[in-house]
Formats: C-alpha cells, structure tokens, sequence
C-alpha cells in the first residue's frame, strides 16, 4: 500500500501534535524546545549573516579591483591609480 517511508509524515506530525497537547506538561517541553531552537537559529543568524555579508563585500572589492576597472574610474575622475606593489616609506629609518 504505502511504498515510500515518507508518505507517512503528515499521520506522524498529527499523531505527535495530538500526544503533546493531551499532556500539559509535555506541551511545554515541547514548547522550551521550539524556543530554543528558534533562539539558536536567531543567534546563528546575528552571528553569520554580517560576516558572510562582509567576505562577499571583500570578495567583490578585490574582483573589483583586479580586473582593471578600478584604474579606469579612477582615471575617469581625475585621479591617478596608486601603484601595484607601493612601499611604505618609515622616517627616520636608515
């Protein structure tokens, strides 16, 4: 009758469902862990989101960068492109 585990999902979730909301205490259990998981999810996002959205923008700065369009509008808007490989000078050191 029924060929893929699968297909018996739903009449496990409402069977679940039915069991938990019968006994008040194992609702709030249930409920703690929904909670938890949400917080977790939210503090994943808090944490990773700005740094995946920072590693992109760097990403972009460099292809940016490294293929010749930065010279271009730079040299559009009057400025000279910095050399590729400049050193920084330190006064004072011989």
């Amino acid at each position: 009758m029924v060929r893929y585990f699968y297909t018996w999902t739903p009449l496990v979730l409402v069977a679940t469902v039915a069991v938990l909301a019968a006994s008040p205490y194992l609702a709030i259990v249930a409920f703690m862990i929904v909670v938890l998981g949400a917080l977790a999810a939210l503090a994943w996002a808090i944490v990773v989101l700005p740094y995946r959205a920072g590693r992109a923008a760097v990403h972009r700065v460099r292809a940016f960068a490294g293929s010749g369009r930065l010279a271009a509008a730079l040299r559009a808007f009057g400025h000279a492109p910095a050399p590729a490989h400049s050193t920084v000078r330190r006064e004072g050191v011989s």
